[in-house]
């Protein structure tokens, strides 16, 4: 052990430097590097998807902790759709129970459709899928990269937008 001889205003400073550098600090997406982001919209897709196949859709969601569904503090959710397009959970309840399959980007692509098919063809591995999104936190257009697998009949997906420069 190394013996320093501080001073008590000298001691308070490093105890305030080390406190300063411990505390946890909100973090947005976009503060992230991308891969931060990608990573850890990849683990809550996989968490959710094995959540999803050990217990089934709906009965994950009571099954398992809030975090493994929604991490505003990154402005990350899970959401669910099943194989036809029906919106079985989103964090804008609004939309759930509808189907959305014929939704289209900016661009006219059919990004529920091509998400759903290629989850689903991707036989249990997950997939990334892009399309053109508004951030609903910042209203901030960008490419939207969204991770989807398909797990106990359903396709459980998280996102993030790429801000266009």
């Amino acid at each position: 052990m190394i013996s320093m001889n501080l001073s008590r205003r000298d001691t308070l400073r490093l105890l305030g430097a080390v406190t300063l550098a411990a505390a946890p600090l909100p973090v947005r997406a976009g503060d992230l590097p991308l891969g931060s982001v990608r990573d850890s919209v990849i683990r809550m897709v996989e968490d959710a998807s094995a959540a999803v196949s050990e217990f089934g859709f709906p009965r994950a969601l009571n099954r398992t902790e809030w975090n493994l569904w929604k991490r505003p503090e990154l402005g990350l959710y899970v959401f669910v759709l099943d194989a036809d397009g029906k919106l079985l959970l989103h964090p804008d309840r609004r939309g759930e129970g509808q189907n959305v399959i014929a939704s289209h980007d900016t661009h006219g692509t059919p990004f529920i459709r091509n998400m759903i098919e290629a989850a689903v063809s991707a036989e249990g591995a997950g997939v990334w899928t892009r399309y053109q999104w508004a951030d609903a936190r910042s209203s901030e257009r960008g490419t939207k990269h969204t991770y989807s697998k398909a797990a106990g009949g359903v396709i459980v997906s998280v996102g993030y937008v790429a801000a266009i420069s």
